[in-house]
Parts: structure tokens; C-alpha cells; sequence
């Protein structure tokens, strides 16, 4: 799995094993997952056990922004 910071030119790199689990099959560990107060049923749960990971070298990650942020820069003093 790659976690992608284009904003500060990171990427994580995540190895690891993923297991999915129907929510019905544990639905403790399903109750544990749930976001309070948010409307959508949990169907699925993805268990990952990392196994390692790794920072990568920024030289060929495109640094890339979100809209707002570019509006954000347009609109401050120089």
C-alpha cells in the first residue's frame, strides 16, 4: 500500500498481509471500527499486519494540490 503526501513530497510504503472480514463474522471488532455518529452501515472490515514499511526517496514524486489550496495561494499578498 502506498500512503501518497504530494504536498510535502512523501510516500510511505506499506508491506503487509490484509485479511477482509465480513462485519456480521465479528461484529465486536465491527462496533470498534464504526465512526460515531457517521450514517453508513460498516459491511466489511480489512485487517493489515505489517510486516514492514518504508519512506521513499521524494526526487520523482510530482508535488500536486488541491484546488482550495491553489485558490488559497492565488488570493494571498506577494
Amino acid at each position: 500500500m502506498f500512503l501518497m503526501d504530494y504536498a510535502h513530497r512523501r510516500r510511505l510504503k506499506i508491506f503487509g498481509h490484509m485479511c477482509i472480514i465480513d462485519a456480521t463474522d465479528d461484529p465486536v471488532l465491527a462496533k470498534k471500527l464504526t465512526v460515531p455518529d457517521y450514517p453508513a452501515r460498516v459491511e466489511r472490515l480489512v485487517l493489515i499486519a505489517v510486516e514492514a514499511f518504508d519512506w521513499n526517496c521524494p526526487q520523482h514524486i510530482t508535488p500536486r494540490f488541491a484546488q482550495a489550496e491553489l485558490e488559497r495561494w492565488r488570493t494571498q499578498p506577494k
